[in-house]
C-alpha cells in the first residue's frame, strides 16, 4: 500500500471493513438495521474499490487452473 509494504492478511482485513463501509456510504447497503455477511452480493463487494483486493487476478487464475 503506498511505499509501506503489508501482509495479505493486514490487507484483506482493512479492505473488507473499508468495503462495506464505503458500500453503506454510497447507499448500496441499508442505512438502518443488521446487514449479514452473506446479504452483500459478492459482484457487488468485488467490484468496490476497496473489495478489488479480493478479485482473483487473471495470473492466479491460469496458475490454479
Amino acid at each position: 500500500v503506498g511505499q509501506t509494504v503489508r501482509s495479505a492478511i493486514q490487507i484483506t482485513t482493512a479492505s473488507g471493513i473499508c468495503a462495506v463501509l464505503d458500500m453503506l456510504a454510497d447507499g448500496s447497503l441499508p442505512a438502518t438495521g443488521f446487514v449479514k455477511q452473506e446479504e452483500i452480493a459478492l459482484d457487488a463487494f468485488l467490484a468496490n474499490r476497496f473489495g478489488r483486493a479480493y478479485a482473483q487476478h487473471d495470473m492466479v487464475s491460469r496458475l490454479a487452473g
